[in-house]
C-alpha cells in the first residue's frame, strides 16, 4: 500500500525511471527475504547497488514521531532502504519505513505540521485512501509523510527519495 501511494505520485520524468528500478528491487529483496538475508550489495566497476529490507530511520531525512515503534518484519512493504550509483550518474537512495503509535492521526499531524513549517509542500487532510499526506518536494529531494488511523492508533509512513529529479 505505501509503496503504490507513493509510487503512483512519482510518476513521472526521471522518476518514472527509478520505478522501475524498484519493481526490481523489491523482487530481488523478496528473493533475499526468502534467503533470510535483511541485505544485499553488488558492487562493480560501473557502480554499486545496496538493499536493505530494515531501512535506518537516519537515512529519512525526517522526524520520527516520539514514541512510534518502528514495524520489522510483519509484512514485505515496511521496509526498504535502496542505494543505487552509477558511474557517471547522481546516486539515488529511496527509503521507506513504516511506524506505529497510539496516538492519534490528529495528534501525530499537529506535531508535523510544527516540526516540519514550511518545508511542507503539498498537504493533504484526506487522500484516496482516507491519510493524511504531508509532501516535501524539491528539486532533487521528495519526502512523504502518511498518516493513516488504524486499529490501536496511527500508522506513519515515511518516505524519501533522492537524487532523481522531480519534474515538476
Amino acid at each position: 500500500m505505501i509503496m503504490s501511494l507513493f509510487v503512483r505520485r512519482a510518476m513521472t520524468g526521471s522518476i518514472a525511471m527509478l520505478v522501475l528500478v524498484l519493481v526490481a528491487v523489491r523482487a530481488v529483496a523478496a528473493r533475499a527475504e526468502k534467503q533470510e538475508k535483511k541485505q544485499i550489495s553488488v558492487k562493480t566497476p560501473g557502480g554499486s547497488f545496496e538493499a536493505s529490507t530494515e531501512p535506518d530511520p537516519s537515512h529519512l531525512g525526517l522526524p520520527i514521531y516520539p514514541g512510534a515503534k518502528l514495524l520489522k518484519g510483519s509484512d514485505e512493504s515496511d521496509g526498504l532502504d535502496v542505494n543505487l550509483a552509477i558511474s557517471g550518474q547522481v546516486p539515488i537512495r529511496f527509503v521507506v519505513a513504516k511506524f506505529k503509535s497510539s496516538d492519534s492521526v490528529p495528534k501525530i499531524t499537529e506535531f508535523y505540521k510544527k516540526r516540519l513549517g514550511k518545508e511542507v509542500t503539498k498537504f493533504t487532510e484526506k487522500s484516496d485512501d482516507g491519510s493524511t499526506v504531508f509532501e516535501l518536494k524539491h528539486k532533487t529531494q521528495q519526502r512523504y509523510i502518511s498518516l493513516k488511523s488504524v486499529e490501536g492508533g496511527t500508522e506513519i509512513d515515511l518516505v524519501r527519495v533522492e537524487g532523481a529529479e522531480d519534474s515538476k
